[in-house]
């Protein structure tokens, strides 16, 4: 089933502005992400999950944003090390979108 059809009432999704067109059920909030473009600024449009993520945790206030890096840092095996930097950009892009004025 399509993603829009399985959101419930009540539900906030936060979707990237680039790869999500569908209408939002009745009930449901939603705010698109320039997600893919932030990670991308950050070095790596793959990130965007992790801008996406990030923006989420800002948005629910349940865990800062460095300890979000620290544990993307401590997930990845040693031999993603290198993609720690850009990791922690895109992370820290995503969540200072949302504090810096976008909401939820």
């Amino acid at each position: 089933a399509p993603v829009a059809a399985r959101l419930r009432r009540g539900a906030t999704v936060l979707f990237d502005e680039a790869s999500f067109a569908a209408a939002l059920p009745p009930g449901v909030t939603g705010t698109a992400v320039p997600a893919a473009r932030l990670a991308a600024e950050a070095g790596s449009e793959q990130a965007a999950a992790l801008v996406l993520a990030s923006a989420f945790a800002a948005c629910s206030r349940l865990i800062g944003v460095e300890a979000l890096v620290g544990a993307m840092t401590e997930a990845l095996p040693p031999y993603r090390a290198a993609q720690v930097p850009v990791n922690a950009t895109a992370i820290r892009a995503g969540y200072a979108w949302v504090r810096e004025g976008a909401t939820a």
